[in-house]
């Protein structure tokens, strides 16, 4: 999981995705940065597209 480069990333281009991390630091770490970026929004037009279509295929 690193530091969550990889969770902001999903988000912000409307993705999916799973992480793995063994120190409990860098999981809390990660988890308020990805947090943040949640709280902050999508950045990209086509995030908010992918996720109208996903709340749609439900």
């Amino acid at each position: 999981m690193g530091s969550g480069t990889t969770g902001v990333a999903a988000l912000q281009t409307g993705r999916g995705f799973v992480v793995i991390e063994l120190d409990p630091a860098h999981f809390d770490n990660a988890c308020e940065r990805i947090n943040e970026a949640h709280r902050q929004g999508a950045l990209f037009d086509h995030a908010d597209t992918a996720q109208k279509q996903r709340r749609l295929a439900i």
